[in-house]
């Protein structure tokens, strides 16, 4: 292993431990003890005080080499002023340690050289017993800083194995795709949802109503995704629409970005839904479809279920590799709201520095609101220890009743009943009609059998609910937390009531408030085991004639990080700093520099810094050697208008995600 003490900005390099016949070294026990704090991260810098002799040739030759060492000096200080881009770290490592640690500097002061007129500088050239104080940061990185590194590899949630991006969706239900056709001239292919790679997605000479439909038995599904081996449609004049069933074997165009959105990792801005075709190569590809209320199911060749289907309208022919071709990856329908890192993924004994990297779908007009354009995303995380099996953990619970995991059941009182539309995760939603009774009372109550002992935690309690009819305000929502069944005689806890912001808009998302389950602090004395969780979700109206449909609730995980960030609105006219088509979104929690930054990315690849979001609350902690998931809700502004409330979370908004991390290592980092 190579022995390595330098100071450093990527161009300008002083090595501290020089063996040459001229240069710094590092006197016995030179680099001193260090105290090195234990599980500290945010912001946290160590002193450190150096002592090291210097040899020259000369006179002049000294004044070069020191030269070197108080300009590094000036730079950490420019640095931090905003005037130079690259930082000054430290890189180390130990004869017998496998792999290099990092760290920034923050300061290096107090430089103490010894007379210049006394022996043995004048004579040998040599500086003997400097000393300098320097400031660094704690604990060491893996990476220099400056750099991002190489994405996590993270689990598969819905879709292939150890994927470095993950689609991720804005609800959790269970509807998959289940088969995906090539029509060629009215002649269905086999199923190609696993073909192997190389499958062709459309005829190589595609006419006029040449189609590819992807089918889902389980119900109505939100996304497409598809992983292309090749592909580009930019040499033709060919194009399509993606379309979806309006019942009696009629087929409804979708409208782009307000019914269906287009995600490529190989592009930037995607201009029309039918560019899904177009990756120019090996890509991730993603059609998200914000369902409407009308879509109905249909037999395809044999198979009845929820079709979509992208239809040739002009055709042409596909020369070489603008044919489009999938990998050998299944086509799929992404249907969690999270990213995975599994516990082979975490390294190192210290708190991570993190940079989560969303990319947008395309879509919508350049002025409106739309699904298409997202304007608040929250993140919080969640992860195993002390017994907690997240395999057991779904913190967002359809309302409608369907598409939820199997230890969840669903019940309604007064004047609900689970209605079924295609729209609503689950494929239904629960409508409150008020018939009867307007004031607060117990309308849909969510119980999780014997999941207390995972569902330990602090959270935000969201509900997904939109209002029929009325004004903004007239209904309002409470809900009461139990441990066990909605009993007088078993613990709960009240959260506070919410009126709606908004009627006919869409789903917006009420937060009832900070919820901990138990209702106080779990110690490993305490017996949580057989215990279920129980929402009861109250609603009233205050006034009007409006109806409610509830969505969803979401325990969204708070206590091991929660963090939202804010579309600034620096043209609220078109709200242009939304996240749209062709941008990316850094939630940097300090790998590059604590910082939200938007890019814009006009041809998919180099990112160009566009402007800083608000950002509010922590950033998200991992923890050790934890399986870890990093939850996600995305919302975006209705066609209310910009900076209007309500905010909207739709069934179908779509993010691609890639999560960057600096592993600590409070001493060594040694093979890891």
């Amino acid at each position: 292993m190579t022995r390595t003490l330098t100071i450093t900005d990527g161009t300008l390099s002083v090595n501290m431990i020089n063996a040459a016949a001229t240069g710094f070294m590092l006197t016995r026990g030179g680099k001193g003890r260090e105290e090195v704090p234990l599980g500290i991260r945010e912001g946290f810098l160590v002193a450190e005080t150096w002592k090291f002799n210097l040899r020259g040739t000369s006179h002049n030759n000294l004044a070069s080499q020191i030269d070197d060492l108080t300009g590094l000096a000036r730079r950490v200080k420019e640095y931090k002023d905003g005037w130079r881009a690259a930082p000054v770290y430290i890189q180390q490592q130990t004869t017998g340690e496998g792999s290099a640690r990092f760290s920034p500097v923050d300061e290096i002061v107090d430089l103490n050289v010894p007379d210049r007129f006394a022996m043995p500088f004048e004579v040998e050239f040599v500086f003997e017993g400097v000393e300098m104080t320097i400031v660094r940061e704690h604990p060491w990185r893996p990476i220099a800083p400056g750099s991002v590194g190489s994405a996590v590899v993270l689990e598969a949630t819905d879709g292939p194995a150890d994927p470095t991006m993950v689609h991720v969706a804005n609800f959790q239900d269970t509807f998959d795709l289940t088969h995906v056709f090539v029509d060629d001239g009215g002649v269905f292919g086999s199923n190609i949802i696993a073909a192997a790679s190389g499958t062709a997605l459309l005829p190589a000479a595609p006419v006029a109503n040449d189609a590819l439909y992807c089918i889902s038995e389980d119900g109505p599904f939100k996304h497409v995704n598809i992983g292309f081996l090749q592909g580009g449609l930019s040499s033709d004049t060919m194009s399509g629409v993606w379309e979806y069933h309006t019942g009696g074997g009629t087929y409804a165009a979708l409208d782009f970005g307000t019914e269906i959105t287009v995600f490529l990792s190989s592009r930037g801005v995607l201009g029309a839904a039918f560019a899904l075709f177009n990756p120019n190569g090996a890509a991730l590809g993603s059609a998200n479809i914000i369902p409407p209320t009308d879509w109905a199911t249909d037999t395809v060749n044999s198979v009845t279920g929820h079709p979509i289907r992208f239809r040739i309208t002009t055709g042409g022919t596909f020369t070489g590799s603008n044919q489009p071709q999938k990998n050998g990856d299944t086509i799929y329908a992404q249907r969690k709201p999270f990213i995975e890192i599994p516990a082979a993924s975490m390294h190192g004994d210290s708190p991570a520095l993190t940079c989560i990297r969303m990319f947008s779908p395309s879509g919508g007009s350049a002025t409106d609101p739309s699904p298409a354009f997202l304007s608040r995303v929250l993140v919080g995380a969640k992860s195993e220890h002390d017994g907690i099996d997240l395999d057991n953990f779904t913190p967002m619970v359809n309302a409608g009743g369907d598409g939820n995991p199997a230890a969840w059941t669903v019940a309604y009182g007064d004047d609900t009943s689970s209605v079924a539309d295609p729209s609503f995760p689950g494929g239904s939603r629960a409508r409150c009609t008020f018939s009867t009774e307007t004031g607060l009372a117990s309308r849909v109550t969510f119980t999780g059998d014997d999941l207390l002992p995972d569902y330990r935690g602090k959270y935000r309690l969201l509900v997904g609910l939109k209002q029929v009819g009325g004004a903004a305000g007239d209904i309002k929502a409470k809900a009461f937390v139990y441990l066990g069944a909605v009993s007088d005689t078993n613990p709960h806890s009240p959260t506070r009531k919410q009126p709606t912001r908004g009627a006919d808009d869409g789903i917006e998302v009420l937060d009832l408030g900070l919820m901990q389950l138990p209702l106080s602090r779990a110690y490993s004395a305490d017996s949580l085991a057989g215990i279920a969780v129980s929402v009861d979700l109250q609603l009233e109206r205050v006034t009007g004639a409006g109806q409610a449909d509830v969505a969803w609730v979401y325990f969204f995980p708070v206590d091991e990080g929660s963090v939202g960030v804010d579309d600034r609105l620096s043209d609220a006219t078109v709200g242009s700093s939304a996240l749209r088509g062709g941008t990316v979104f850094d939630l940097d929690a300090g790998l590059i520099a604590n910082r939200n930054l938007k890019y814009t990315t006009p041809d998919g690849s180099t990112l160009k810094a566009a402007e800083e979001w608000r950002r509010y609350n922590k950033p998200i902690e991992l923890h050790n050697k934890a399986r870890t998931q990093i939850f996600f809700l995305l919302l975006h502004y209705s066609d209310n208008g910009w900076n209007t409330e309500p905010l909207l979370a739709t069934p179908g908004n779509h993010l691609a995600v890639q999560l960057f991390v600096a592993w600590g290592y409070s001493i060594m980092r040694g093979s890891d």
